[in-house]
């Protein structure tokens, strides 16, 4: 009865919910779009790219491949993700940019 009686307002809350993840779904695969023209498809672990923050609240955005952790691997594994680090700073060095923020 309880339910029956404010079906109006879970239905109101319902659609409230859908549309505002229909909107976020948009907006990320908007930039999704914009980030996937700029960068390649093909980046290899450890890699660093950086692209432009289009409509996020960032200038820019920093793009890294982590590696697959797997026991058996274990320095394989920490040393690509030292190289991870390692580029990101490097490319941070090379634009210039002094400010990151997380």
């Amino acid at each position: 009865m309880f339910f029956e009686n404010h079906m109006g307002y879970f239905q109101a809350a319902l659609n409230a919910t859908v549309n505002r993840i229909l909107q976020t779904v948009k907006f990320l695969s908007t930039v999704c779009t914009c980030v996937l023209s700029v960068c390649d498809l093909a980046c290899r672990t450890g890699e660093a790219k950086i692209t432009k923050g289009y409509k996020l609240a960032a200038r820019c955005i920093i793009h890294t491949v982590g590696p697959r952790y797997n026991a058996k691997y274990r320095t394989a594994a920490e040393s690509a993700l030292f190289n991870c680090y390692r580029n990101i700073l490097l490319l941070l060095r090379y634009r210039q940019i002094r400010h990151v923020n997380c």
